[in-house]
């Protein structure tokens, strides 16, 4: 077994690459001071499988790496990312209770990695079964923790965090938002562990080059893995009836064509930018599995993915952006395109494999000599649709809007959308405040308190498919509005027009009058307490009114209009 090189994963989506040095066994001289694991020693039985592994520091070492396995110098249960020499221990995952394991050290002295010590022990007996409601919940919670310790919902990791260590540890420089699927991965990993949940890795791919990192935990209730990816915020997890699906389980669903049945627990507020906006659904990632212990996607791509693309006619001119990728039937062939106004771009097989490297081609792309004749080029099957679904005009992600008299939901009809589903809650997908079904209407008000956050979710039938986007929103503290004139009333007597309005504790008001919305042309009120004005206006005038509140040290508003005789 031979150690994996620094570079041993590089994704999302990106593929997977390992490189091998040469190594050879290291011998320990008869009386000089131990050298390798300090904990666990040789022998040791009755190991807490959720302890910290440790070893001395090696001379002249550049990295180090472990491996532990069911055999001496394997790595079918765990291998770490080649380590700075600063770092002297690792927390290990995956290990099983009363079970025995062999681990090894590699050390690394430029370029050259040598096997400093291999030892043999014993785990302990498994914890107590934990609480279901409690064990659940944690699951939730230490995944949603991963996936916030980023600087909103950007790959670059806030200092101080696991996160920030693990991108340290595998050589990265984490004060750039470059954090991939690996880094959320085994962080997700690393916090597990340390609260005594088995779990292990598992590398997924599309087709041997899109490649995902994904996280397993063991689910003591139901006695199966279960899916939890820190990438995307989700957890492969029924809520309603506590059963979690592992990877090779929506594995073989996805291959079946029923990915819809698939159970989605998502925890992080971010998720539907994870989860939608990528150029693929990230379900068909997990198409291809690689067993236990294992990186070699390539070896381990037998699913053809060409059911989960789009085949394109190279000759059909592209009137959007959109990410392709190539199938060649050789590795000596490429084809090269005019990707618009960013020049030249040349596909050609990302060996071993014969496929591409995803890239995004321009509206107005144009191959720049003929394709050979046994290449296929595809676009992803997630964001062609998820582009023609309907979006919220009203409100949009990350408004604050006023409750009074409900909140208008409203958006526009998109081409082949069958039917529309508006659902509003007080958490991500939830519907315990307003659920619309499946209707044609394209507007609806839905009554809400002030001063809280909502979610709304504006879902689009599409042939016979579902397609889904997500906003957050806040309401306004309870602020005045206008009681009369009555919005949009007209021969409203003009000699002079009485304004009066709702009061709220604490509140000081301040009117606008105006021939146009947000205008003060035919009056302004300055600041005022009390509920009540009169003001002379002109006839036969619209006019539009601006009721400021002011709370403390901010300002709100709601508007109105009338017309005059």
């Amino acid at each position: 077994m031979r150690p994996l090189s620094r570079a041993f994963f590089s994704c999302v989506f990106i593929l997977a690459a390992s490189s091998c040095a040469t190594h050879g066994n290291s011998s320990l001289s008869t009386g000089a001071a131990h050298v390798g694991f300090l904990s666990p020693v040789n022998g040791a039985v009755n190991v807490d499988p959720f302890a910290a592994m440790e070893w001395t520091p090696i001379p002249n070492a550049d990295s180090y790496q472990v491996y532990i396995g069911s055999q001496p110098d394997s790595s079918g249960l765990y291998f770490s990312y080649p380590m700075p020499a600063t770092v002297t221990s690792r927390l290990p995952w995956g290990l099983q209770p009363n079970t025995i394991y062999y681990a090894t050290l590699w050390t690394e002295n430029s370029g050259t990695w040598s096997m400093t010590d291999s030892i043999r022990f014993v785990t302990g007996p498994a914890d107590p079964t934990p609480d279901k409601t409690s064990f659940y919940a944690k699951i939730a919670r230490l995944t949603a923790q991963v996936r916030a310790m980023t600087v909103g919902p950007f790959n670059l990791a806030a200092p101080g965090t696991t996160l920030y260590q693990v991108m340290l540890d595998r050589f990265k420089d984490p004060t750039q938002p470059v954090a991939d699927c690996t880094d959320y991965a085994f962080t997700l990993l690393n916090v597990f562990t340390s609260n005594r949940v088995l779990a292990q890795y598992r590398g997924i791919s599309l087709n041997g080059n899109d490649t995902h990192a994904i996280t397993e935990y063991w689910d003591p209730f139901i006695k199966n893995w279960t899916v939890a990816d820190s990438t995307f915020g989700v957890v492969y997890f029924d809520s309603d009836i506590h059963t979690g699906w592992s990877a090779d389980t929506i594995g073989q669903v996805l291959r079946a064509g029923n990915v819809a049945s698939v159970p989605r627990q998502y925890v992080s507020p971010y998720y539907d930018t994870f989860m939608h906006k990528y150029y693929m659904d990230p379900i068909t990632l997990f198409n291809n599995l690689n067993p236990v212990g294992s990186n070699d996607f390539i070896t381990n791509a037998v699913y053809p993915a060409d059911p989960f693309l789009n085949l394109v006619n190279v000759g059909e001119p592209a009137d959007h952006d959109d990410v392709y990728t190539a199938k060649f039937g050789s590795s000596s062939e490429s084809f090269t395109v005019q990707n618009a106004s960013a020049g030249a771009y040349t596909f050609s097989p990302d060996l071993p494999s014969l496929w591409s490297l995803p890239h995004t081609l321009h509206a107005g792309w144009s191959a720049s000599s003929a394709p050979p004749v046994d290449m296929q080029l595809y676009t992803y099957k997630w964001l062609s649709p998820y582009r023609a679904i309907a979006h919220l005009s009203h409100p949009v992600n990350g408004d604050m809007v006023d409750s009074w008299g409900g909140v208008q939901f409203s958006w526009s009809v998109v081409a082949n959308g069958a039917a529309y589903r508006l659902q509003v809650g007080t958490s991500l997908g939830a519907n315990n405040l307003y659920d619309s079904e499946n209707v044609q209407a394209t507007t609806f008000t839905v009554a809400l308190q002030s001063s809280a956050n909502y979610y709304a979710r504006l879902s689009t039938e599409i042939g016979v498919q579902w397609y889904y986007d997500d906003i957050t929103f806040s309401t306004f503290p309870a602020i005045a509005h206008l009681l009369t004139p009555v919005s949009g009333a007209s021969n409203v007597n003009p000699s002079p027009v009485t304004f009066n309005w709702t009061t709220v504790p604490g509140g000081t008001y301040y009117l606008y009058v105006g021939t146009a919305p947000g205008l003060k042309d035919a009056y302004d009120s300055g600041e005022l307490q009390g509920s009540s004005l009169s003001v002379q206006l002109s006839g036969e005038t619209t006019y539009y009114v601006r009721t400021w509140t002011k709370l403390g040290s901010s300002w709100y508003y709601s508007d109105s209009w009338f017309q005059t005789d």
